[in-house]
């Protein structure tokens, strides 16, 4: 589950009528190695294995591989280009081993962005290396 996507639509519904998509066909070749779910949601990662739970995402360089780290995904899903849509980015990090998360705070400026004007968006949330993408539309 996407939390912070699922929580920025009940945000939403709130205040508007707020309608869940599928990400768009063309956003998925932006992201690396993206997996479509059957729901429409792209998963990406920069790993092509198993990350140890324990990874610590170091700024530059895979724990696992040893490769240096070109960029960060949150980045990449910052400068998705799709016309039509804006992207919204939630950073997460590391809480626990395999636990990922973030500040509350963090949600409150996602719903801020979101909230400024009706439209489309591609909700993101991602740490150095794994991320979800999802989409929606309010009015």
């Amino acid at each position: 589950m996407h939390v912070g996507f699922e929580w920025l639509l009940h945000a939403l519904a709130g205040k508007a009528r707020v309608a869940r998509l599928a990400v768009p066909e063309s956003a998925a070749p932006q992201v690396p190695n993206p997996i479509r779910a059957v729901s429409g949601t792209v998963y990406a990662s920069f790993a092509t294995f198993l990350c140890p739970d324990s990874c610590v995402e170091p700024e530059d360089v895979c724990t696992k591989s040893g490769e240096p780290r070109v960029t960060n995904l949150f980045d990449v899903f910052d400068e998705i280009i799709v016309p039509g849509y804006t992207p919204v980015v939630l950073r997460s990090w590391q809480l626990a081993p395999g636990v990922g998360g973030y500040p509350a705070r963090s949600l409150d400026k996602m719903l801020d962005a979101v909230g400024q004007a009706p439209g489309r968006y591609l909700v993101g949330t991602s740490c150095r290396c794994h991320g979800v993408l999802d989409a929606l539309e309010w009015e």
